[in-house]
């Protein structure tokens, strides 16, 4: 059930997204009718998707993402430029009203204090991707090892956040100078790039976005085709394929994926509405996702109730908060229901064999006290709580808000802050390393095996 809810559900309304962004895209800078450029995008991102596997689609990700920054960095420093550089926007900004504000007043018309509250204090643990997310897990199982997993989590983190972010913030505050009253907001964007790009740094930016545009592509066909071929069809349909047999039904799940995110692009009416349904249909399965890693007594039933919970709530949310300024109290409510919900069917439901619990810890090794009577159970010390966990959280966010925000002050000009907010981001990642590298020693020490245990 999980398996077709994230590949047919989750996977095609991402990808629905993604090709109206790209179609807009095109059709703003070239002028390019969308039922074209749809099309030819799309053959292309799945040709090298189905042809070369997860290999290939990390490999060209990795280019992709080195020519797309290039692209961001140049259509920034353009626009920026053309606004008066960072004192004139902020300047014109703070004559224009509270741009520049952290907190939003209560009375905004775009985040209203609250849903300001709630995405700072619920929306990072409630989303279905709190521990990460599925196409992220599949990149750190292929890993060669488990330090190398973990030192591709901390570089993503910092490209994602510290790297790739600023110039996207700062395009956009110069888009309120130089386009103050846009009639098209998914259009601001593409007529930042046919306006104010020369014409060989245009063609760099249209190479750049689309790279962007596939790097994402690729990467949700291969993760859908993963569900859809390993849990649905091998598992149920045809148990004794070969390799041949899976790869040919991975392509032919890749097409097929292809053409459910194109027909879905066709019924979006814009970007932000479909990241807004994502984020509301995953709200209340955060939770649940974060707390198996240190709870034994969750099972299946405690992930499909949360997932059915939260896609009911959503819909009925909607209909009570039908205006976006809601969106706040819609994911209040849906977390809320959806919670209620997954307790309770944890505790009415069995737990996991217990032999599929003792292999399961003696692999994974999960920490914290409720893994306890497991534990116990394979003979092992008392286990370690979440301290160090929690140290290691803590670290990661000081080190991705400290070299976030710190590269943002330096960039506005606040040099004092940006290089202490920098320090601070840096100090925290060589805290977090550590940590991380006791958890590989603790990791490689032998625990007792299940099979001892059953002696």
């Amino acid at each position: 059930v999980r398996a077709g809810y994230l590949a047919l559900v989750v996977n095609t309304l991402t990808l629905g997204w993604v090709n109206l962004a790209m179609v807009k895209i095109l059709h703003t800078v070239l002028g390019v009718n969308e039922l074209i450029a749809l099309p030819v995008v799309l053959v292309i991102a799945v040709t090298y998707a189905t042809a070369s596997g997860l290999w290939g689609v990390v490999a060209t990700d990795t280019m992709q993402f080195i020519v797309a920054m290039i692209g961001l960095v140049c259509l920034t420093y353009a626009t920026m430029d053309a606004a008066g550089g960072p004192a004139g926007i902020q300047a014109a900004l703070a004559a224009k009203g509270n741009y520049l504000d952290f907190i939003p007043p209560e009375d905004s018309a775009t985040l209203p204090f609250f849903t300001f509250c709630v995405y700072i204090s619920m929306q990072w643990w409630a989303t279905r991707n709190a521990d990460g997310g599925e196409y992220i897990g599949q990149r750190l199982l292929a890993a060669r090892s488990v330090r190398d997993a973990q030192l591709g989590m901390v570089w993503y983190a910092f490209c994602e956040f510290a790297l790739k972010l600023w110039p996207m913030v700062l395009t956009a505050l110069a888009s309120l100078v130089l386009i103050p009253h846009a009639a098209d907001d998914q259009a601001v964007y593409p007529t930042l790039v046919a306006n104010y790009l020369p014409n060989g740094l245009r063609g760099l930016m249209i190479a750049s976005l689309l790279a962007a545009f596939m790097s994402t592509v690729d990467t949700q066909l291969n993760w859908g085709a993963s569900y859809l071929v390993n849990d649905l069809y091998g598992r149920f349909i045809k148990k004794d394929m070969n390799d041949a047999q899976y790869l040919r039904a991975s392509r032919i799940a890749m097409v097929g994926s292809a053409i459910l995110g194109a027909i879905v692009s066709l019924g979006l009416s814009s970007v932000a509405d479909a990241w807004k349904l994502l984020l509301a249909l995953g709200a209340g399965q955060g939770l649940v996702v974060l707390l198996r890693w240190y709870w034994w007594r969750i099972n299946a039933w405690s992930e499909l109730s949360a997932m059915l919970a939260s896609a009911i709530a959503t819909m009925a949310f909607f209909r009570i908060f039908p205006d976006d300024k809601d969106y706040g109290y819609r994911l209040m409510g849906i977390v809320s229901v959806s919670s209620v919900v997954w307790i309770a069917v944890t505790f009415l439901t069995r737990p996991v064999g217990r032999d599929h619990l003792l292999r399961f810890y003696a692999r994974a090794k999960p920490r914290g006290g409720a893994w306890g009577p497991i534990r116990e159970a394979l003979g092992g010390a008392k286990p370690e709580g979440v301290g160090r966990d929690v140290l290691a959280w803590f670290a990661g966010l000081v080190f991705v808000y400290g070299l976030t925000f710190g590269v943002g002050k330096l960039v506005l000009g606040d040099t004092s802050l940006g290089i202490g907010l920098s320090v601070a981001g840096a100090v925290a990642l060589v805290a977090l390393l550590k940590l991380i590298g006791e958890d590989r020693e603790e990791d490689s020490a032998p625990d007792p095996t299940p099979e001892a245990a059953a002696e």
